[in-house]
């Protein structure tokens, strides 16, 4: 939690570290860089150099980060992109898009694409309707 402020005071601060607290909320700004603290969620906001807002949270081991409409969630080894209505779950060697009611399951070589009780398994060039 506080390694990004004390990193962040070491090389950019010099002085200019403000530091509100109310109740149990903590809001460090140093620069570009705030972190706020409430409880063991901590929010990190970087401005990056072309001026989009990244925001990460972090709560236990789930980061979820945060660029315009786009949204990436990670937990261990999964991470699920979200961008407006299009969802992809990873996991390893594992893809899964979701748009409305379409799934593609992505694996190496193989597609799999289901939308209601329909099934098309791809391989390379092969198709298989289910």
């Amino acid at each position: 939690g506080s390694v990004d402020v004390w990193k962040c005071r070491s090389w950019k601060c010099s002085g200019s570290l403000k530091v509100w607290k109310c109740r149990s909320v903590e809001v460090w700004k140093c620069g570009s860089v705030e972190v706020r603290k409430s409880g063991n969620m901590q929010m990190s906001l970087y401005l990056t150099h072309i001026f989009l807002d990244l925001v990460v949270w972090k709560c236990g081991s789930v980061e979820v980060w945060k660029c315009g409409s786009v949204e990436v969630w990670k937990c261990g080894s999964v991470e699920v992109w979200k961008c407006g209505s299009v969802e992809v779950w990873k996991c390893g060697s594992v893809e899964v898009w979701k748009c409305g009611s379409v799934e593609v399951w992505k694996c190496g070589s193989v597609e799999v694409w289901k939308c209601g009780s329909v099934e098309v398994w791809k391989c390379e060039s092969v198709e298989v309707w289910k």
